[in-house]
């Protein structure tokens, strides 16, 4: 996870590549607290807002990414959860 110079969570090419090389079925990328990660197995209950999910994300970009396409992707995810306080 990266922070902008705000302190807000910043989601990247490179987080994206990272959901993207994960091979669990229910990976999804996760805003909780301020910080974006990767999950993958059951939600636990444990909260945080799902940002997107692998699959989604490979219907938007492909599989494998053009760059261009995830390096806009990032963007508008980034500014999505910017408008959203986060």
């Amino acid at each position: 996870m990266t922070e902008n110079h705000a302190g807000q969570a910043t989601i990247t090419s490179a987080l994206l590549h990272r959901l993207l090389n994960t091979t669990a079925a229910d990976a999804r990328l996760v805003l909780t607290e301020g910080h974006v990660e990767v999950r993958t197995g059951p939600d636990i209950g444990d909260g945080g807002l799902v940002v997107v999910t692998r699959a989604d994300l490979v219907g938007q970009v492909g599989d494998p990414p053009d760059d261009r396409a995830l390096a806009e992707q990032a963007a508008l995810l980034d500014s999505n959860i910017g408008l959203m306080g986060a």
